[in-house]
C-alpha cells in the first residue's frame, strides 16, 4: 500500500513538472508573438523591403505602374504572393510570415531537447525569444530568419539520420540545405560553409581526446546508407516548387540566379550603410552581455572539457566572427550567425548558474540566490540610470571640445556608489556563503539584467525608433511621413475620382523604392526621369530642390521626408557612450530623401482635373 502511494505521488509530481514546463513555453510563445506582431504595420517598409514587396505586387497586378523586378529571395517571393492574395498588399502582409518564423526560430531548440536536456533547451529558447537581433530581423522581413531556420533543420535532420539511418531525414536535410543555399538569403551559402567547417572542426577536435578516431572515417560511416539520388531529387524538387510557386509562375526560376548573383557580389561589396564586420559590430552594440557570457562559457568549457555539441557551437561562433570580416555583404540581420551559437553556449552556463549552491562546511539558505539576484539587478539599474545621465552630458559638448564635458556630480557619485556596492556586496556574499555562490548569483543577476535591457533596445530599433537613422540597425531609415503622403493622395483621390486611385501622378523617384511601394495602388502613375516632364500637369511628386521647379504655372506644394540617413564616422571619442546608451549623438541624422507633392492651383482650388484641361 505504501509503495502504491509513493508511485502515485511520483506520477503527480512528474505530471506537475510537465504542466509547469508547458506553461513556461506557453509564456515564451505569448511573449514572442506580442513582440513580433504588435504594431507590425505602424512602421513603414525599408527600401530593401519595398523592393522585394514590389517584385511580387507587379506580378500579381500587371496594371501596376513600374518595371518588373527580380527578387533576391524566392521563398519570400512565394510567401508574399500568398499573403498579398489573401490579405492584400500592406506592411502587415509583407512582414507577417517572417514575424511568425521568428517565433519558430525561438522554439527551434526544442528539436534538440533530447541532446540539450530539459533546462538548457528552455533557456536556449528564452535567449532567442529575448534576442533583439532576432526580434528586429523578424519584424523587418529579413530572409536571414528563414536561412537560419533551414540551417537548424539541416542540423536536426543530420543528427537524426546519424542516430536512426532513415531516408526521411535524408530528404529533410537535402531539402533544407537547398533552401539555405538557393531559396532564402543571398548569403545563405556563407552560413552553409560555416556549418560544414564547424562540423569538421568539432569532429577533428575530438580526435585529440581519442587518438584512434578518424573524422573522415566517422563521416564515411555515418553516411554509408545515405541515398545521394534521393537527396539530389529532394533538393531539386524543393528549388523548383518554391521558386516557381508550385509551377504557377515558371519565370520564378530566374529568382534563384538573382539570389546567387547577389550572394557572390557580397564577397567584395558592402551593403548600403554597413561597415566591415558589420554582423560582429551589431552583436557588440545590441547584445554585449550575451557576447561576454559566451566568451566566459568558452573559457570554462575549455578548462573543464567539452562535448561534441560544445565543440560544434564554439567552432560555429569562431567561423561566424571570421565570416563577418571576410564576407563584406553581411548586414545587421546576419548577426544571427553569431547569436544562435552564443545563445546555445550561454544556455550551458546559465544551467550552472541556476544550480543549487553548496558549501563544504555549512548549508546555504535557499533564499540567498534570489536576494542577491534582486540586489544585483537593482544596483545595475541604479548604475545604468546615472551613467545615462553622464552620457547626456556628452551631448551638450561642442564639436572638438569633448575634454570640456561637464559631468553632473550627482550622476557621477551615484554611479560610483553603485559600483562600490556591487563590489562590497560580492565580497560580503562570498565571505558568508562562498565564492561559488557569489559568482553564480552575481552572474545570474547580470545575465537577467542584460536580457531585459537588450530586449528594450530591440523594441526601440524595431518600433519606437524605427525612423531614426542613428540606430545602428538602419543608418538609412524610412520616415513615417510616407504614411502621411499616402493619406494625402487618398484624400485627393476621394475628392477627384470618388475614391478610385486613378489620379494622373508624375513621379520622379526610383521605380523600386519606398515611394513606388507607397503609390502601389495608383495605376495612372508615370515615372519620369526629369522634372520638366511634369510641366503643366495636374499632380507631380518631385524631389525637394533648392529652388522650386519650373512647372509652367501656379502650383501648391507640400513636402514629405521619405528617409533619413546618418554616418557612423561622425562619432568622435566619447560620443560612442551617448550613442550606445541613448541612441543620440551631437551630429543627428538628416533627411536623405524629401519629396514634394505639387498640385496645380486650379486643382487645389477645387476644379476637377478632367475639367481643367
Amino acid at each position: 500500500m505504501q509503495a502504491v502511494t509513493q508511485d502515485n505521488m511520483a506520477t503527480d509530481v512528474r505530471g506537475l513538472r510537465i504542466n509547469m514546463e508547458f506553461v513556461a513555453y506557453l509564456a515564451i510563445f505569448v511573449l514572442a508573438l506580442v513582440l513580433r506582431v504588435a504594431e507590425l504595420d505602424t512602421v513603414p517598409l525599408s527600401a530593401h523591403e519595398s523592393r522585394q514587396a514590389l517584385a511580387v505586387w507587379r506580378v500579381l497586378n500587371p496594371e501596376a505602374p513600374g518595371s518588373p523586378i527580380t527578387p533576391e529571395s524566392p521563398l519570400l517571393f512565394l510567401l508574399h504572393a500568398v499573403t498579398f492574395t489573401v490579405l492584400g498588399g500592406s506592411e502587415f502582409s509583407v512582414r507577417i510570415f517572417t514575424a511568425l518564423a521568428g517565433i519558430l526560430l525561438a522554439y527551434s531548440p526544442l528539436l534538440f531537447r533530447d541532446l540539450l536536456g530539459r533546462t538548457r533547451t528552455f533557456l536556449f529558447c528564452l535567449f532567442l525569444a529575448f534576442s533583439p537581433v532576432a526580434l528586429v530581423s523578424s519584424r523587418f522581413d529579413s530572409p536571414v530568419i528563414w536561412s537560419m531556420l533551414c540551417a537548424i533543420l539541416v542540423l536536426w535532420a543530420l543528427w537524426r539520420y546519424w542516430e536512426r539511418q532513415q531516408i526521411v531525414y535524408t530528404l529533410v536535410a537535402a531539402a533544407s540545405f537547398a533552401g539555405l543555399v538557393l531559396l532564402t538569403d543571398p548569403a545563405g551559402f556563407v552560413l552553409a560553409l560555416i556549418l560544414i567547417a564547424s562540423g569538421f572542426v568539432a569532429l577533428t577536435w575530438g580526435r585529440a581526446d581519442d587518438p584512434d578516431s578518424d573524422p573522415a572515417n566517422t563521416i564515411r560511416e555515418s553516411l554509408s546508407g545515405w541515398s545521394w539520388q534521393a537527396a539530389l531529387g529532394a533538393a531539386a524538387l524543393t528549388v523548383i516548387l518554391v521558386s516557381t510557386g508550385f509551377a504557377l509562375y515558371l519565370p520564378g526560376l530566374s529568382n534563384v540566379s538573382e539570389l546567387v548573383l547577389i550572394g557572390v557580389r557580397g564577397v567584395v561589396t558592402l551593403q548600403s550603410g554597413a561597415t566591415l564586420a558589420f554582423p560582429l559590430l551589431t552583436t557588440l552594440f545590441y547584445e554585449p552581455i550575451l557576447l561576454v557570457f559566451g566568451i566566459a562559457t568558452i573559457i570554462i568549457l575549455l578548462r573543464r572539457g567539452t562535448t561534441l555539441l560544445d565543440r560544434f557551437l564554439i567552432a560555429w561562433l569562431v567561423f561566424a566572427i571570421t565570416a563577418s570580416f571576410v564576407y563584406r555583404g553581411g548586414g545587421a540581420d546576419h548577426a544571427l550567425w553569431l547569436i544562435v551559437p552564443l545563445a546555445g553556449l550561454v544556455s550551458s552556463l546559465a544551467v550552472a548558474l541556476l544550480a543549487e549552491d553548496r558549501h563544504p562546511f555549512f548549508d546555504i539558505p535557499w533564499w540567498s540566490k534570489p536576494i542577491v539576484l534582486v540586489a544585483m539587478i537593482a544596483l545595475l539599474a541604479m548604475f545604468t540610470v546615472n551613467f545615462q545621465g553622464i552620457a547626456r552630458n556628452i551631448l551638450t559638448a561642442q564639436p572638438g571640445a569633448l575634454d570640456q564635458v561637464r559631468v553632473d556630480p550627482i550622476n557621477a557619485v551615484w554611479a560610483t556608489i553603485s559600483v562600490l556596492f556591487i563590489g562590497l556586496g560580492f565580497f560580503l556574499v562570498s565571505s558568508l556563503w562562498g565564492m561559488t555562490a557569489a559568482l553564480r548569483s552575481a552572474g545570474l543577476g547580470l545575465l537577467v539584467f542584460g536580457l531585459v535591457t537588450s530586449l528594450g533596445s530591440g523594441w526601440g530599433a524595431a518600433v519606437t525608433k524605427a525612423e531614426s537613422a542613428v540606430e545602428l540597425w538602419h543608418t538609412e531609415a524610412t520616415g513615417r511621413e510616407v504614411f502621411v503622403l499616402r493619406d494625402t493622395l487618398d484624400e485627393l483621390s476621394r475628392r477627384e475620382t470618388r475614391g478610385v486611385p486613378r489620379i494622373p501622378l508624375f513621379v520622379l523617384a526610383p521605380e523600386d523604392g519606398v515611394i513606388a511601394w507607397t503609390l502601389r495602388d495608383y495605376t495612372e502613375i508615370q515615372f519620369i526621369t526629369d522634372a520638366s516632364e511634369a510641366r503643366t500637369q495636374e499632380f507631380a511628386l518631385l524631389p525637394m530642390l533648392a529652388e522650386s521647379p519650373a512647372l509652367g504655372g501656379a502650383y501648391v506644394g507640400q513636402d514629405f521626408i521619405v528617409s533619413r540617413s546618418w554616418n557612423l564616422q561622425t562619432l568622435q571619442g566619447l560620443d560612442i557612450l551617448a550613442w550606445w546608451m541613448q541612441r543620440r549623438t551631437r551630429f543627428p541624422d538628416l533627411p536623405s530623401q524629401t519629396m514634394v507633392l505639387w498640385l496645380r492651383q486650379d486643382i487645389y482650388d477645387g476644379t476637377p482635373f478632367d475639367a481643367a484641361n
